[in-house]
């Protein structure tokens, strides 16, 4: 069984060009959960640059003690921020995996809430991965324990890597076993966010 990712970029403005990659192996991975939609808040309280307290603009957020989300504001966006104990609209925020330092009091966040999806492999193998989102979003990999690349990608666009790329495969040396997604729309669940590779 094998399976293939064709990758074709365009470039049109004061030169035009194109390629047209296509990666096959032995295995196909594709990470396609329904991610649900975020949820507004305000970050009320700053204890320092990984932790504070949101306050949800509305009761029925969802949000349980213990979850991951990942916070998005204007300028600045971190993941792999846990929960701390929930009361009401009052949710903490107990630490914060990596990306932007927290933003300063009073700034308007969207909650994404993390969806964990299996995407089991072995770095090293792969040969192409590709990343797509209609919504900004972040794609964080982990081993079971820790994150071990995370990348955020913006609306509409597409991450790619693959082999004939002359900079490090993002998964080098690294075993993940899942990808955490979340997104900014505040408005309703996402089907199409897609994390695929192929590998060996």
């Amino acid at each position: 069984m094998s399976a293939s990712i064709k990758i074709t970029k365009n470039v049109s403005g004061l030169v035009s060009a194109s390629e047209v990659v296509t990666q096959s192996d032995v295995q196909g991975l594709l990470a396609n959960p329904t991610v649900i939609k975020a949820q507004p808040a305000v970050l009320t309280t700053r204890t320092n640059n990984t932790a504070g307290t949101l306050t949800m603009n509305n009761n029925s957020h969802g949000i349980t003690t213990g979850q991951r989300v990942d916070l998005y504001w204007s300028g600045g966006q971190c993941y792999g921020a846990i929960v701390g104990t929930v009361a009401g609209t009052s949710v903490p925020i107990a630490s914060v995996s990596g990306g932007s330092v927290l933003p300063s009091t009073s700034t308007n966040i969207s909650v994404g809430i993390a969806t964990s999806a299996p995407f089991n492999c072995t770095g090293n193998n792969i040969q192409a991965l590709v990343l797509s989102t209609p919504q900004t979003g972040y794609f964080v990999f982990n081993n079971g324990s820790t994150d071990v690349y995370a990348a955020l990608v913006q609306g509409g666009n597409i991450y790619t890597w693959d082999v004939s790329e002359s900079y490090t495969n993002p998964l080098a040396s690294q075993v993940p076993t899942k990808v955490y997604m979340s997104h900014t729309n505040l408005t309703g669940s996402i089907s199409l966010m897609n994390a695929q590779a192929v590998t060996h």
